[in-house]
């Protein structure tokens, strides 16, 4: 067997056991802007400590944008 079919083998089973994965950063309803900010966050702390702050840093700056205005000092103190 092939390395690729390999993957793709286990790649198919993992998706029949697992058909809706949830990690502890993702959110139902989120996309891929919060979940890259919670990962980058989940690098310093632990998960349950980016699910804390996440909510008011996300209610200051719900988009890329919001955020890129946000100055620094600000960002620091919300997280």
């Amino acid at each position: 067997m092939k390395r690729a079919d390999k993957a793709a083998r286990i790649g198919a089973v993992l998706d029949e056991l697992y058909p809706d994965p949830v990690g502890p950063l993702c959110e139902r309803d989120g996309d891929a802007y919060r979940l890259l900010i919670k990962v980058v966050l989940s690098a310093q702390c632990t998960d349950a400590r980016v699910n804390a702050v996440a909510p008011a840093l996300f209610a200051r700056a719900a988009t890329p944008e919001a955020m890129a205005r946000l100055p620094a000092p600000t960002i620091e103190r919300l997280i």
